[in-house]
């Protein structure tokens, strides 16, 4: 059977599978969303839906990944625990977020959107100041050099 491992934004999307879990992280997110679910819906996750914390490895694992394709900068806790999950269930991450896609491309972990299009390419981002463009080593407010604002860009890509 396949486990689906689901992110906040695939519930209030009224996924739904067969068997499904979530970092513990999502359940602190629906929290905040309660009102925005069907009670019958809400009902279903709270008798279907497990919460798990990842392991130690295996989020080390997703960590290192995502500094590798520069999308650590740009992907939250909830998002690295998701992946890990999936690799300690061997699950499908269920998600719309592209940097989760590339990292679980990157990965080999499966992965499935539910409102639009996967990804066609894996992409590795650098840091850069949009003014000067200077390549920087981590994420600023603003450019340490000019004061610039930050942002990405594709450093390479591959076709999948």
């Amino acid at each position: 059977m396949t486990v689906y491992v689901v992110d906040t934004s695939a519930i209030l999307a009224n996924f739904v599978g067969e068997e499904m879990v979530a970092p513990v992280r999502v359940y602190d997110e629906l929290l905040k969303y309660k009102d925005e679910i069907p009670d019958y819906l809400y009902t279903f996750y709270e008798e279907r839906l497990r919460f798990f914390e990842p392991s130690e490895e295996s989020l080390g694992k997703v960590i290192e990944a995502a500094k590798r394709t520069g999308d650590y900068h740009r992907l939250s806790e909830t998002d690295l625990h998701l992946i890990a999950l999936a690799m300690d269930f061997n699950g499908v991450v269920v998600t719309n977020d592209l940097s989760v896609q590339n990292v679980c491309k990157v990965l080999n972990v499966r992965y499935m959107s539910y409102l639009s299009k996967e990804i066609s390419k894996v992409f590795e981002w650098e840091i850069v100041c949009k003014s000067c463009g200077k390549v920087l080593d981590k994420k600023y407010d603003v450019c340490p050099y000019c004061g610039g604002e930050v942002g990405y860009r594709i450093k390479r890509s591959r076709k999948i």
